[in-house]
């Protein structure tokens, strides 16, 4: 005989052969089976899509898996969070951008640019300075090419705040 297992809830589990009771076999002359806690000898239903198998008061029954819930639409708030934090990545992506300089590519970052300014308040007037590129590679500035670097560093620099305020300022008044 087949024992049908199901858990505390009623979710049937599995099935097993169910052991004859020696003594009341015997007793009955009759095959009497062991109904192990939570099992039942009425076979399940069969299963249905969209539904759970449940032995409830004495008997399987279908009950329908719940719907998952329709993700809620974001606010607009939220939008105009995800948005912004859009604008503040591509802010910093044009911070840490590479610099084209007569040809050669320099790192734009703070570090950079205050390193610069150090060297520049150093160097003399008809004084070499040694630089190097994004790669490592060794260059040799005068003061004058380094200073004009240093300003298109800080107007890449200027420009990304700008564009980044202008940006978030029409999605914060944006109704939509």
């Amino acid at each position: 005989m087949i024992a049908y297992n199901f858990n505390e809830q009623g979710f049937f589990i599995s099935k097993k052969e169910a052991k004859k009771d020696p003594l009341e076999s015997v007793k009955e002359s009759k095959d009497i089976f062991l109904l192990p806690k939570n099992s039942t000898f009425k076979k399940p239903l069969a299963e249905k899509e969209g539904f759970n198998v449940i032995y409830e008061s004495n008997t399987w029954i279908y009950e329908e898996i719940p719907k998952p819930p329709k993700p809620k639409e974001p606010t607009l708030i939220e939008l105009k969070e995800v948005k912004i934090n859009e604008i503040t990545q591509q802010k910093n992506k044009e911070l840490y951008s590479l610099i084209d300089f007569k040809g050669t590519k320099f790192i734009n970052s703070q570090v950079s640019s205050a390193n610069m300014v150090g060297e520049f308040i150093e160097a003399q007037e008809d004084s070499l300075i040694n630089w190097m590129d994004y790669k490592g590679v060794l260059i040799v500035l005068t003061k004058t090419e380094l200073s004009a670097l240093m300003g298109l560093i800080r107007n890449q620099r200027r420009q990304a705040y700008f564009k980044e305020a202008e940006l978030i300022k029409k999605v914060s008044i944006s109704s939509t």
